[in-house]
């Protein structure tokens, strides 16, 4: 089935306004995300924690994120719709974020972290597919890869924060996380403009149509594994848990690499600190910038290569020494946060193409749970033990490793998105029916 308003020749300027919305809310759930580590001494000393147990956080948001991504995929599928849910899921973000800076303790700081993540995983993966279902075919990919983008503004705030009121000296580590949600209700007032997905009126509208004729709409978890889902599914969990496994590691430790002054410990001043880091978000935000272009104009298994980028400076980011030149540093971060976020363009993008509008959120929430929930989660752990345990080779090594297979795997198997409509791979009416 197709939106036929997505499929028209032009970019309109509610297409502009739904990808700011999605932009801005995965700009505050970034910032949440990221906040974490770049506060990682001060949430440790306030809980009076170690690293290890730090990275119980990252597990939790990741568990949530995955369960998130799933539930909520059901429930737009199937009841709510798109833009209830993509209303609700941005608010439960800033409720939980706000938490995180009120927690008296560390179980609730977990457990305000695992809230967070069942929303960010709802609203992330819920912004993919009303994009997916608004934008032309031709500029698709580009659109949802350029949302994503949003995660700069959050390693910015992030990097002000911790620099400013939210550091040692100053208000403190909490001020950061109160900061995003008031920033956020600021950004959540754009909601409002949105309209529902005509994609999902139209599943609706078939659905009373089919219950009139004693037909149904086939809308079961089990339709993700029926063909040809089921060999995507099983192909694409393979790369992107992969990818996601090496991206945890960039979310929460990247950052304390150099806050320790990296493999000679020679931290750098605060504001040469800010200022390399500022090379980070630039490397995020023109990653997203391009890797959907790439998607849309040379193809979906061609744009999975340039992540190689981040193969090889896992080595340069972990082998050079800090000191020797601060723009060699800001290249050097702008390089890594290019490469690694090249997946983040990828990805979200990938999953909402691959599945048919009556289970598009949910086969994408099924394979965000099994990649993100898991790998990453897992991936979040074991960092904070490695790091423990002062075995920072393990998180660049592995995550390099991880990132070489994400490119092998989806370089190779990919199914081509480039000028597909969507719901290629099936006629709604003759698949979705019974």
């Amino acid at each position: 089935m197709q939106n036929k308003g997505a499929e028209a020749d032009k970019i309109d300027r509610y297409d502009i306004v739904v990808l700011i919305a999605v932009f801005l809310g995965w700009a505050v759930s970034a910032t949440d995300i990221t906040l974490n580590g770049f506060l990682l001494g001060q949430i440790t000393k306030a809980f009076h924690i170690s690293t290890a147990l730090f990275g119980f956080i990252g597990l939790a948001f990741g568990v949530g994120d995955g369960l998130g991504g799933f539930i909520f995929g059901r429930i737009n599928d199937t009841s709510w719709g798109r833009k209830l849910t993509f209303l609700i899921t941005l608010l439960g973000v800033l409720v939980f974020t706000v938490l995180s800076g009120l927690s008296v303790n560390f179980p609730m700081f977990v457990a305000t972290r695992l809230g967070a993540g069942i929303f960010s995983g709802a609203e992330m993966t819920g912004g993919w597919v009303l994009l997916a279902e608004q934008i032309p075919s031709y500029r698709r990919s580009w659109f949802i890869s350029i949302s994503q983008g949003g995660v700069a503004v959050g390693y910015f705030f992030a990097d002000l924060f911790s620099s400013t009121f939210a550091a040692p000296t100053s208000l403190g580590w909490r001020w950061g996380f109160i900061a995003n949600g008031i920033i956020g209700t600021g950004f959540y007032a754009l909601r409002f403009a949105l309209r529902e997905s005509p994609a999902w009126s139209h599943i609706k509208a078939f659905k009373l149509e089919g219950k009139a004729a004693g037909a149904t709409v086939s809308q079961g978890v089990r339709e993700i594994f029926k063909s040809p889902y089921g060999k995507i599914t099983a192909l694409s969990f393979v790369g992107l848990a992969a990818a996601f496994f090496g991206t945890a590691f960039h979310d929460y430790y990247y950052a304390d690499w150099y806050e320790i002054g990296g493999i000679d410990r020679t931290p750098l001043p605060s504001l040469v600190y800010f200022l390399v880091f500022v090379g980070f978000v630039l490397g995020h935000f023109a990653a997203n910038m391009t890797e959907g272009w790439y998607m849309d104009h040379f193809g979906t298994r061609r744009a999975v290569l340039f992540t190689s980028i981040a193969v090889v400076m896992m080595v340069v980011f972990w082998r050079v020494p800090v000191d020797i030149s601060y723009a060699l540093d800001f290249v050097i971060l702008f390089l890594v946060g290019y490469g690694v976020q090249t997946i983040w363009g990828f990805a979200p993008a990938y999953m909402p193409q691959v599945y048919p509008t009556r289970i598009r959120h949910s086969g994408e929430g099924f394979l965000w749970a099994l990649t993100y929930g898991g790998f990453y989660s897992l991936a979040a752990y074991l960092g904070g033990v490695w790091i423990a345990l002062n075995e920072w080779y393990l998180v660049f090594i592995v995550s390099g490793v991880a990132f070489a297979i994400y490119v092998a795997f989806m370089a190779s198997t990919a199914i081509e998105l480039k000028g597909k409509d969507l719901d290629f791979l099936e006629k709604f009416g003759a698949a979705g029916g019974e």
